[in-house]
């Protein structure tokens, strides 16, 4: 919908008024929703930290929504996050190269890019070199770890540019294009040749994809 209203083009890396940078998709979204309870998961019941302190550490980070996100005199709280690789960055920085960012609706297989999904923070940049995390739904090992959460029986929610909307399993995240560069048979997904045993023990009874 925004991108319909806006030449094809994404938001681009700036906030309202925060400054650049900062993916803030309540922001960039809303003229597009009326009622913040869509923001969180039923699943995700409690609020990990009004400051947006320690998420994820030890503490069953999967059923904890996110809070005091506060960019415009504002507080958000929610339990999804955007996938930041899907916004209109043109300069990119040191970590984050420009040529990696879906800038616009108008590219190739978009039920294969996720847009939106269950996540510990509001947003993370995955990559395919990224690590699962070594235990069960803390931040660690890279972005990706951001959504590895076993908030639903050893899947998440995920929203695609597609449009389409369906439960992914945990190892499934990996065979997914996270952003214009993402190596889709990456050594975490069984056509790279990942093992069984390659994955920390929490996952080892998930599906392997």
């Amino acid at each position: 919908m925004y991108s319909g209203a806006n030449e094809g083009r994404f938001p681009d890396g700036f906030s309202v008024n925060t400054g650049r940078g900062y993916y803030l998709w309540m922001d960039r979204m809303a003229s597009y929703y009326q009622d913040e309870k869509l923001f969180t998961c039923p699943t995700a019941t409690r609020l990990l930290d009004k400051k947006g302190g320690g998420i994820g550490i030890g503490r069953g980070g999967a059923y904890y929504a996110w809070g005091g996100i506060d960019p415009v005199g504002k507080e958000y709280v929610g339990s999804y996050g955007q996938n930041y690789w899907v916004g209109d960055e043109t300069e990119g920085t040191a970590h984050h190269a420009a040529e990696k960012y879906f800038q616009t609706i108008d590219v190739k297989q978009t039920n294969l890019i996720p847009a939106v999904a269950d996540c510990l923070w509001i947003g993370g940049y995955p990559d395919h070199t990224d690590p699962p995390p070594s235990y069960m739904d803390v931040l660690s090992g890279g972005q990706m770890a951001r959504f590895c959460l076993n908030r639903h029986e050893g899947n998440i929610n995920m929203a695609f540019l597609d449009g389409s909307v369906r439960k992914v399993g945990l190892k499934e995240m990996w065979a997914f294009k996270w952003h214009q560069m993402y190596v889709l048979n990456s050594s975490w997904t069984r056509s790279g040749g990942v093992e069984h045993s390659d994955w920390p023990e929490w996952m080892t009874g998930f599906k392997d994809y």
